[in-house]
């Protein structure tokens, strides 16, 4: 292929405003699943504590997405074009991950941007599919007609809309602070559980190291329209990365923001989560944001759908006319590549949509997994090129993204194991039930006693727990509970049938919640009186997870201890009843069995942040 030429004018405000338009694009296809889902799950499901996971994977990755700018600029060439130089087998690998690639995530993004239109306008007369197939067919005609010139055009709309629309929004829920519940305890990300989300979102923040070849693409077009200088064209790129870096943080914060421990589950679905992250801004924020945050997420996929479309198929036209030895690309194969881009996508949806959800999931950790091999290959082009140099500091933060181990790869060495006590002390409840009325203080002994969560204690029939205790010596929980799970919970000492019948004194009907108020209008009046009384009822059932391991063990738990878990308490238990340090673990293990079953916990790693 023909050299692009640089332009040689001095670089201007003007020049370069002129000059942007790869890094816009390379900034629309990156704001999408990793930012309007991820991005916002990871703030609705962890609050602020990804964010140093966001911007480490932004700044690591900046070298290799900024060297196919500085490549392309340098040589003329395409990134793929440098992979062919170097050896054809690399070609090869590129173009077998890239075509399932443009399947998967040209299906999936438009699939999202149809059950965001769905669930904005619930009476519109088409399903999710027939949505589907107007949003390609929209995506079809753009490219097909207008190709680069009109997806440039359009791409600056959308993504300007979207930052105003997205700070908007944002400002609008910071105004109104956190929706945090009181007595929420919030969970740590970083532990094993936690670790396949937080590698899908390393994997796709902010985009597959693809995207690089992508955009030295678009800078080869760009050059060929409209020349500009070295200096212009890389404030084009930087403009772009860094307004993708921080959306990102933008919708990290919308989701710690309005959803993040408001006590409403999480949906990990793309589809599923679009409903509800539209309904929960509705009745945070209000009604009349429905169509706002509609907008927000349906310009960030469909611009999405339409860069992701573009960009596949004129890389993989790139690799296959490599690979065929052939010394030009043709428009027409681009257009044949675009096609399959949509069609095949359209297929997925179309024929096997239930899938969808996990074949995304699989090409995004997919993403995580090929970035190192990408990212070493767009570094050693660019080194091999001396027209512009990199940088010391360039050079030094490639090579510290190259190297930095899997294992560590951003994520601090936490896990979800308690270090700190949060059960609440004996002196400590004893106040906080003289300082609130009776009803609440009756709901604080019960889930004291019987480690229930608020909602369930709020729920329980007391009367008849008390009467299934006295018969069976245990009581059943069935209202309110997480994930509508029912559980079992021995109740056999004197406390906890006095905690039992206390409840039933203050009720009116068949729970503690009165007849005259909803459950959302008692909870908000408690949780009032609780912050009065300096006290997080959550701690309650911390109070109850100890106790009750210190009762099935004979020791206290790791975090009452004061020792950490693990080998350290297994020495401790052996040594306090005498028994082998086999035994101690044995036992250990047994008990938190019993204690997650009781408190209603999937897994013991949750339970862990309750005894340590």
């Amino acid at each position: 292929m023909q050299n692009n030429v640089l332009s040689t004018e001095s670089s201007t405000w003007r020049s370069r405003l002129r000059a942007l338009g790869p890094g816009v694009l390379l900034a629309s296809a990156a704001v999408g699943g990793s930012h309007l889902i991820a991005s916002t799950q990871a703030g609705a499901l962890y609050g602020w504590q990804l964010a140093v996971i966001i911007l480490l994977v932004n700044v690591l990755k900046y070298p290799f997405f900024r060297f196919s700018t500085h490549y392309t600029l340098d040589t003329g060439k395409s990134l793929i074009e440098g992979y062919a130089g170097k050896s054809r087998a690399y070609v090869w690998v590129f173009f077998l991950l890239t075509v399932p690639s443009a399947t998967i995530s040209t299906g999936a993004l438009a699939l999202i941007s149809a059950v965001i239109v769905k669930t904005a306008l619930p009476a519109l007369p088409l399903s999710v599919n027939a949505l589907s197939i107007g949003v390609m067919a929209a995506t079809l005609a753009l490219l097909l007609l207008g190709h680069y010139r009109a997806l440039d055009r359009v791409t600056k709309l959308i993504m300007i809309s979207l930052t105003v629309a997205t700070v908007a929004a944002a400002v609008i829920a910071a105004t109104r602070g956190q929706q945090m519940l009181p007595d929420f305890i919030e969970p740590s990300p970083w532990n094993m559980a936690s670790l396949g989300f937080i590698i899908a979102l390393m994997g796709w923040m902010p985009a597959p190291m693809e995207i690089t070849a992508i955009n030295s693409m678009w800078v080869t077009v760009k050059q060929k329209i409209a020349p500009s200088n070295y200096n212009d064209a890389m404030f084009d790129f930087n403009t772009g990365y860094v307004m993708s870096a921080l959306l990102a943080l933008v919708f990290l914060a919308l989701g710690a923001l309005v959803q993040y421990g408001n006590g409403e589950a999480v949906k990990m679905a793309g589809g599923q989560y679009i409903g509800q992250l539209i309904g929960m801004y509705a009745a945070t924020i209000g009604d009349w944001s429905r169509l706002l945050v509609a907008f927000i997420a349906f310009a960030c996929m469909f611009g999405t759908t339409l860069t992701v479309a573009d960009g596949y198929g004129r890389i993989n036209a790139e690799a296959l006319r490599l690979l065929m030895r052939q010394k030009q690309r043709s428009n027409r194969a681009v257009g044949i590549w675009t096609c399959w881009s949509v069609f095949s996508g359209l297929a997925v949806i179309l024929w096997f949509n239930s899938a969808l959800g996990e074949m995304l999931r699989f090409a995004m950790i997919s993403a995580f997994l090929t970035a190192p091999v990408f990212a070493w290959l767009n570094y050693s082009l660019v080194r091999s090129s001396h027209r512009h140099a990199v940088s010391p500091a360039m050079n030094a933060l490639a090579i510290a993204g190259l190297i930095y181990p899997v294992r560590e790869a951003g994520l601090p060495t936490r896990s979800g194991i308690a270090t700190t006590d949060h059960a609440v002390p004996v002196s400590q409840h004893d106040t906080a039930v003289a300082a609130v009325s009776e009803r609440v203080g009756a709901l604080l002994s019960l889930q004291r006693s019987l480690g229930l969560r608020f909602e369930e204690a709020a729920k329980l029939d007391s009367q008849r727990a008390l009467a299934q205790a006295e018969r069976h010596g245990q009581i059943r929980i069935e209202d309110g509970t997480k994930g509508g799970l029912v559980r079992q919970v021995p109740c056999q000492s004197p406390a906890q049938h006095h905690a039992l019948a206390q409840a039933a004194a203050q009720q009116e009907g068949r729970s503690l919640i009165p007849p005259s108020m909803s459950y959302k209008d008692f909870r908000t009046a408690a949780y009032s009186e609780l912050r009065s009384a300096g006290i997080r009822s959550h701690g309650e059932r911390h109070a109850y997870a100890q106790g009750r391991y210190e009762t099935l063990v004979g020791a206290p738990a790791p975090v009452a201890a004061g020792i950490g878990h693990g080998a350290d308490h297994h020495r401790f238990l052996a040594a306090q009843l005498g028994i082998e340090v086999a035994a101690a673990r044995e036992l250990d293990l047994q008990a938190r069995e019993q204690v997650a079953a009781e408190l209603g916990h999937g897994r013991i790693d949750v339970t862990n942040a309750y005894l340590g």
